[in-house]
């Protein structure tokens, strides 16, 4: 893995192993491994739902296996970064959905559908219009029609998790819904801020 971080002259450095804390004990990790990684890397990884190729403004749609495993996989992405002490993560704060986060997770509890909200963009080579599926970014805050949320990027989406309860809003026709239902708009990678902030270390290189 290359983590840019606009250093050297190249601007990125090997991150042999990834960005590792020892943030919780063996049990719990375990059970966030069994009880929500592996379902989402046996359906979004290994069978692969998205199409290899995709027009950009296009809708790709699918049916999750289970609303709440999928749903909690991507909440436990973000409460992990919550709890950390890593600079990679410092502008994460959850505050008191820290603690309705943890207890939703634990309990397997996918909670009110109407907060919390998953929605995606898939992330799409500007040339190609391929998925662009070995980027990774951690979560970051950011507005979506004005509503507080925290964007992140993996399995060639970028997720966004909304921080407002959405009973009404059109959001919600977007959004995972508890039928398993989502819809995913591509977009091509120039037009996510995440991938701007990316080409400007890289351009910028501080030796």
């Amino acid at each position: 893995m290359l983590g840019i971080n606009g250093i050297g002259n190249k601007g990125y450095k090997f991150v042999q192993k990834g960005i590792r804390e020892k943030l919780l004990c063996a049990g719990c990790e375990q059970f966030l491994n069994d009880t929500y990684e592996k379902p989402f890397k046996e359906y979004w990884i290994d069978k692969n739902p998205l199409p290899n190729t995709i027009i950009s403004e296009d809708k790709v749609s699918f049916k999750v296996p289970s609303y709440s495993k999928f749903r909690l996989f991507h909440l436990v992405n973000l409460f992990r970064a919550g709890i950390s002490s890593l600079p990679e993560f410092a502008k994460i704060k959850l505050g008191t959905h820290e603690e309705k986060l943890r207890e939703m997770i634990l309990h397997e509890n996918p909670g009110d559908p109407n907060l919390y909200l998953l929605i995606g963009y898939v992330v799409l080579h500007d040339q190609t219009s391929v998925p662009v599926r070995n980027v990774v970014f951690p979560p970051e805050p950011r507005r979506f029609d004005g509503t507080k949320c925290f964007s992140m990027i993996y399995g060639g989406v970028e997720w966004w998790i909304t921080f407002v309860n959405h009973r009404t809003s059109k959001i919600r026709e977007v959004a995972l819904s508890v039928q398993g239902d989502m819809s995913l708009m591509g977009v091509p990678m120039r037009s996510i801020p995440s991938m701007h902030t990316a080409k400007h270390a890289l351009a910028r290189r501080i030796i």
